[in-house]
């Protein structure tokens, strides 16, 4: 929020980018953390970038955007893939 009260004081554009966890792809649950984080950013009003959707949704096997299928950072193609989602998001 206070992020948020900052941007528009100097009339600026936030946004809020979701990068979701190996671990979502791996556990299958309710993802409650993602819904209670979705639900607040709508609720302040903040431009969510929804990474789960714009990329991981759409590869039939997400894990294949981590190095080697294991935990940790995305791989190149995930990056890759993320950061034409921002872009374009943005445009």
């Amino acid at each position: 929020e206070l992020a948020k009260n900052l941007a528009d004081k100097n009339n600026s554009n936030f946004h809020f980018v979701y990068l979701p966890s190996y671990e979502r792809y791996v556990k299958k649950n309710d993802n409650q953390e993602y819904k209670f984080i979705k639900k607040t950013i709508g609720d302040l009003n903040i431009n969510f970038i929804d990474i789960d959707k714009e990329v991981f949704e759409k590869e039939k096997n997400p894990l294949k955007l981590f190095p080697f299928e294991l935990p940790g950072h995305y791989n190149v193609e995930g990056y890759r893939k993320v950061g034409e989602a921002i872009y374009n998001n943005l445009q």
